[in-house]
């Protein structure tokens, strides 16, 4: 029996990418106080500060445009390999939240780092990815992630850990992930045997 090729969303901000740094450089202009990767404990995070969550949003959203790509280290070294492994055995498109604006600096990112992907979705600011037709996400969104727990479409949702997610509890669709390179090994391991 041939193997199902799934469908993956593979998240850039806070998965593959390390923008916070940067955005909290210019929340703490902003802001007028320092602010470190300590403050980021919960999603919304900026509330407390005065800030709407739509600031939050709106900061990231621009920080591909303003800020120079070399400015953002990937999250795991070896994102790229393990990345490619996933390619192997899935379709994989890298899924973002920015808008149209930004695809040439994030596709050269993408390119430095040698993270290969099958297409790169521009989604949009604003806008929920959880009607996209994928069968696997890969991000870190805690409110997304509570969205997908509850989707009847048996939809899996990696959760890739951060301190501002630690709360979203593990369910049969949620999934916690510390490093990139458990993707794949999850997914063989839920496959039924004669599929393997």
């Amino acid at each position: 029996m041939e193997k199902k090729r799934l469908e993956v969303a593979m998240d850039l901000d806070g998965v593959l990418a390390n923008v916070t740094s940067a955005v909290l450089g210019r929340i703490s202009i902003d802001s007028h106080t320092p602010v470190t990767l300590a403050d980021v404990d919960k999603w919304d995070w900026l509330t407390p500060m005065g800030f709407a969550q739509e600031y939050f949003l709106k900061t990231y959203c621009s920080t591909w445009e303003d800020y120079p790509m070399n400015a953002f280290e990937p999250y795991e070294r070896l994102a790229g390999q393990y990345i490619a492994e996933l390619c192997e055995q899935h379709n994989v498109d890298i899924v973002t939240g920015h808008n149209e604006s930004s695809r040439e600096a994030i596709a050269a990112w993408l390119k430095q780092h040698k993270i290969p992907y099958r297409r790169l979705i521009m989604h949009g600011c604003f806008v929920s990815k959880a009607g996209l037709p994928y069968d696997v996400f890969v991000d870190d969104s805690p409110s997304f992630a509570k969205k997908i727990a509850a989707d009847p479409r048996g939809r899996l949702y990696f959760l890739f850990d951060q301190l501002y997610n630690a709360d979203v509890p593990e369910t049969a669709a949620v999934i916690r992930i510390r490093s990139l390179s458990e993707i794949t090994k999850r997914l063989r391991d839920m496959e039924p045997a004669n599929q393997r």
